[in-house]
């Protein structure tokens, strides 16, 4: 078994009359997880970025705040919009806002929380 850092993602299966069958799910490594979300752009600044259940980031062009950085105190590291999101995520609502770097608005993101686990 690795030591590397894992996403489990599962997902229930249901027959047709809603009785449970069992589970679906695989896992994949964070750093490989990373670098597919590195690949997002948004306009020409916009970048795509995950945050797990308790707020911590999961993927993010600066992989300094990969599991160090917990949305909801982006603010210290002078980010803008993102804690507000972030409570959002958390509560599992979906919708949209403006986040950035310094006070500067860079890019909308859509966003919807990605419930996963963390491997040690």
């Amino acid at each position: 078994m690795s030591k590397r850092k894992a996403l489990l993602i599962a997902h229930a299966v249901y027959g047709n009359y809603g009785t449970f069958i069992g589970t679906f799910g695989g896992t994949i490594a964070l750093e490989k997880f990373a670098q597919m979300v590195e690949k997002i752009k948004m306009g020409s600044v916009g970048f795509g970025w995950i945050v797990e259940a308790e707020g911590f980031f999961l993927a993010h062009p600066d992989r300094s705040v990969i599991l160090n950085l917990n949305v909801l105190q982006s603010s210290q590291r002078g980010y803008v919009g993102f804690e507000e999101l972030g409570k959002q995520m958390i509560a599992g609502k979906t919708g949209d806002g403006l986040v950035g770097l310094s006070k500067l608005l860079c890019s909308s993101h859509l966003f919807k929380i990605l419930q996963v686990g963390c491997l040690k």
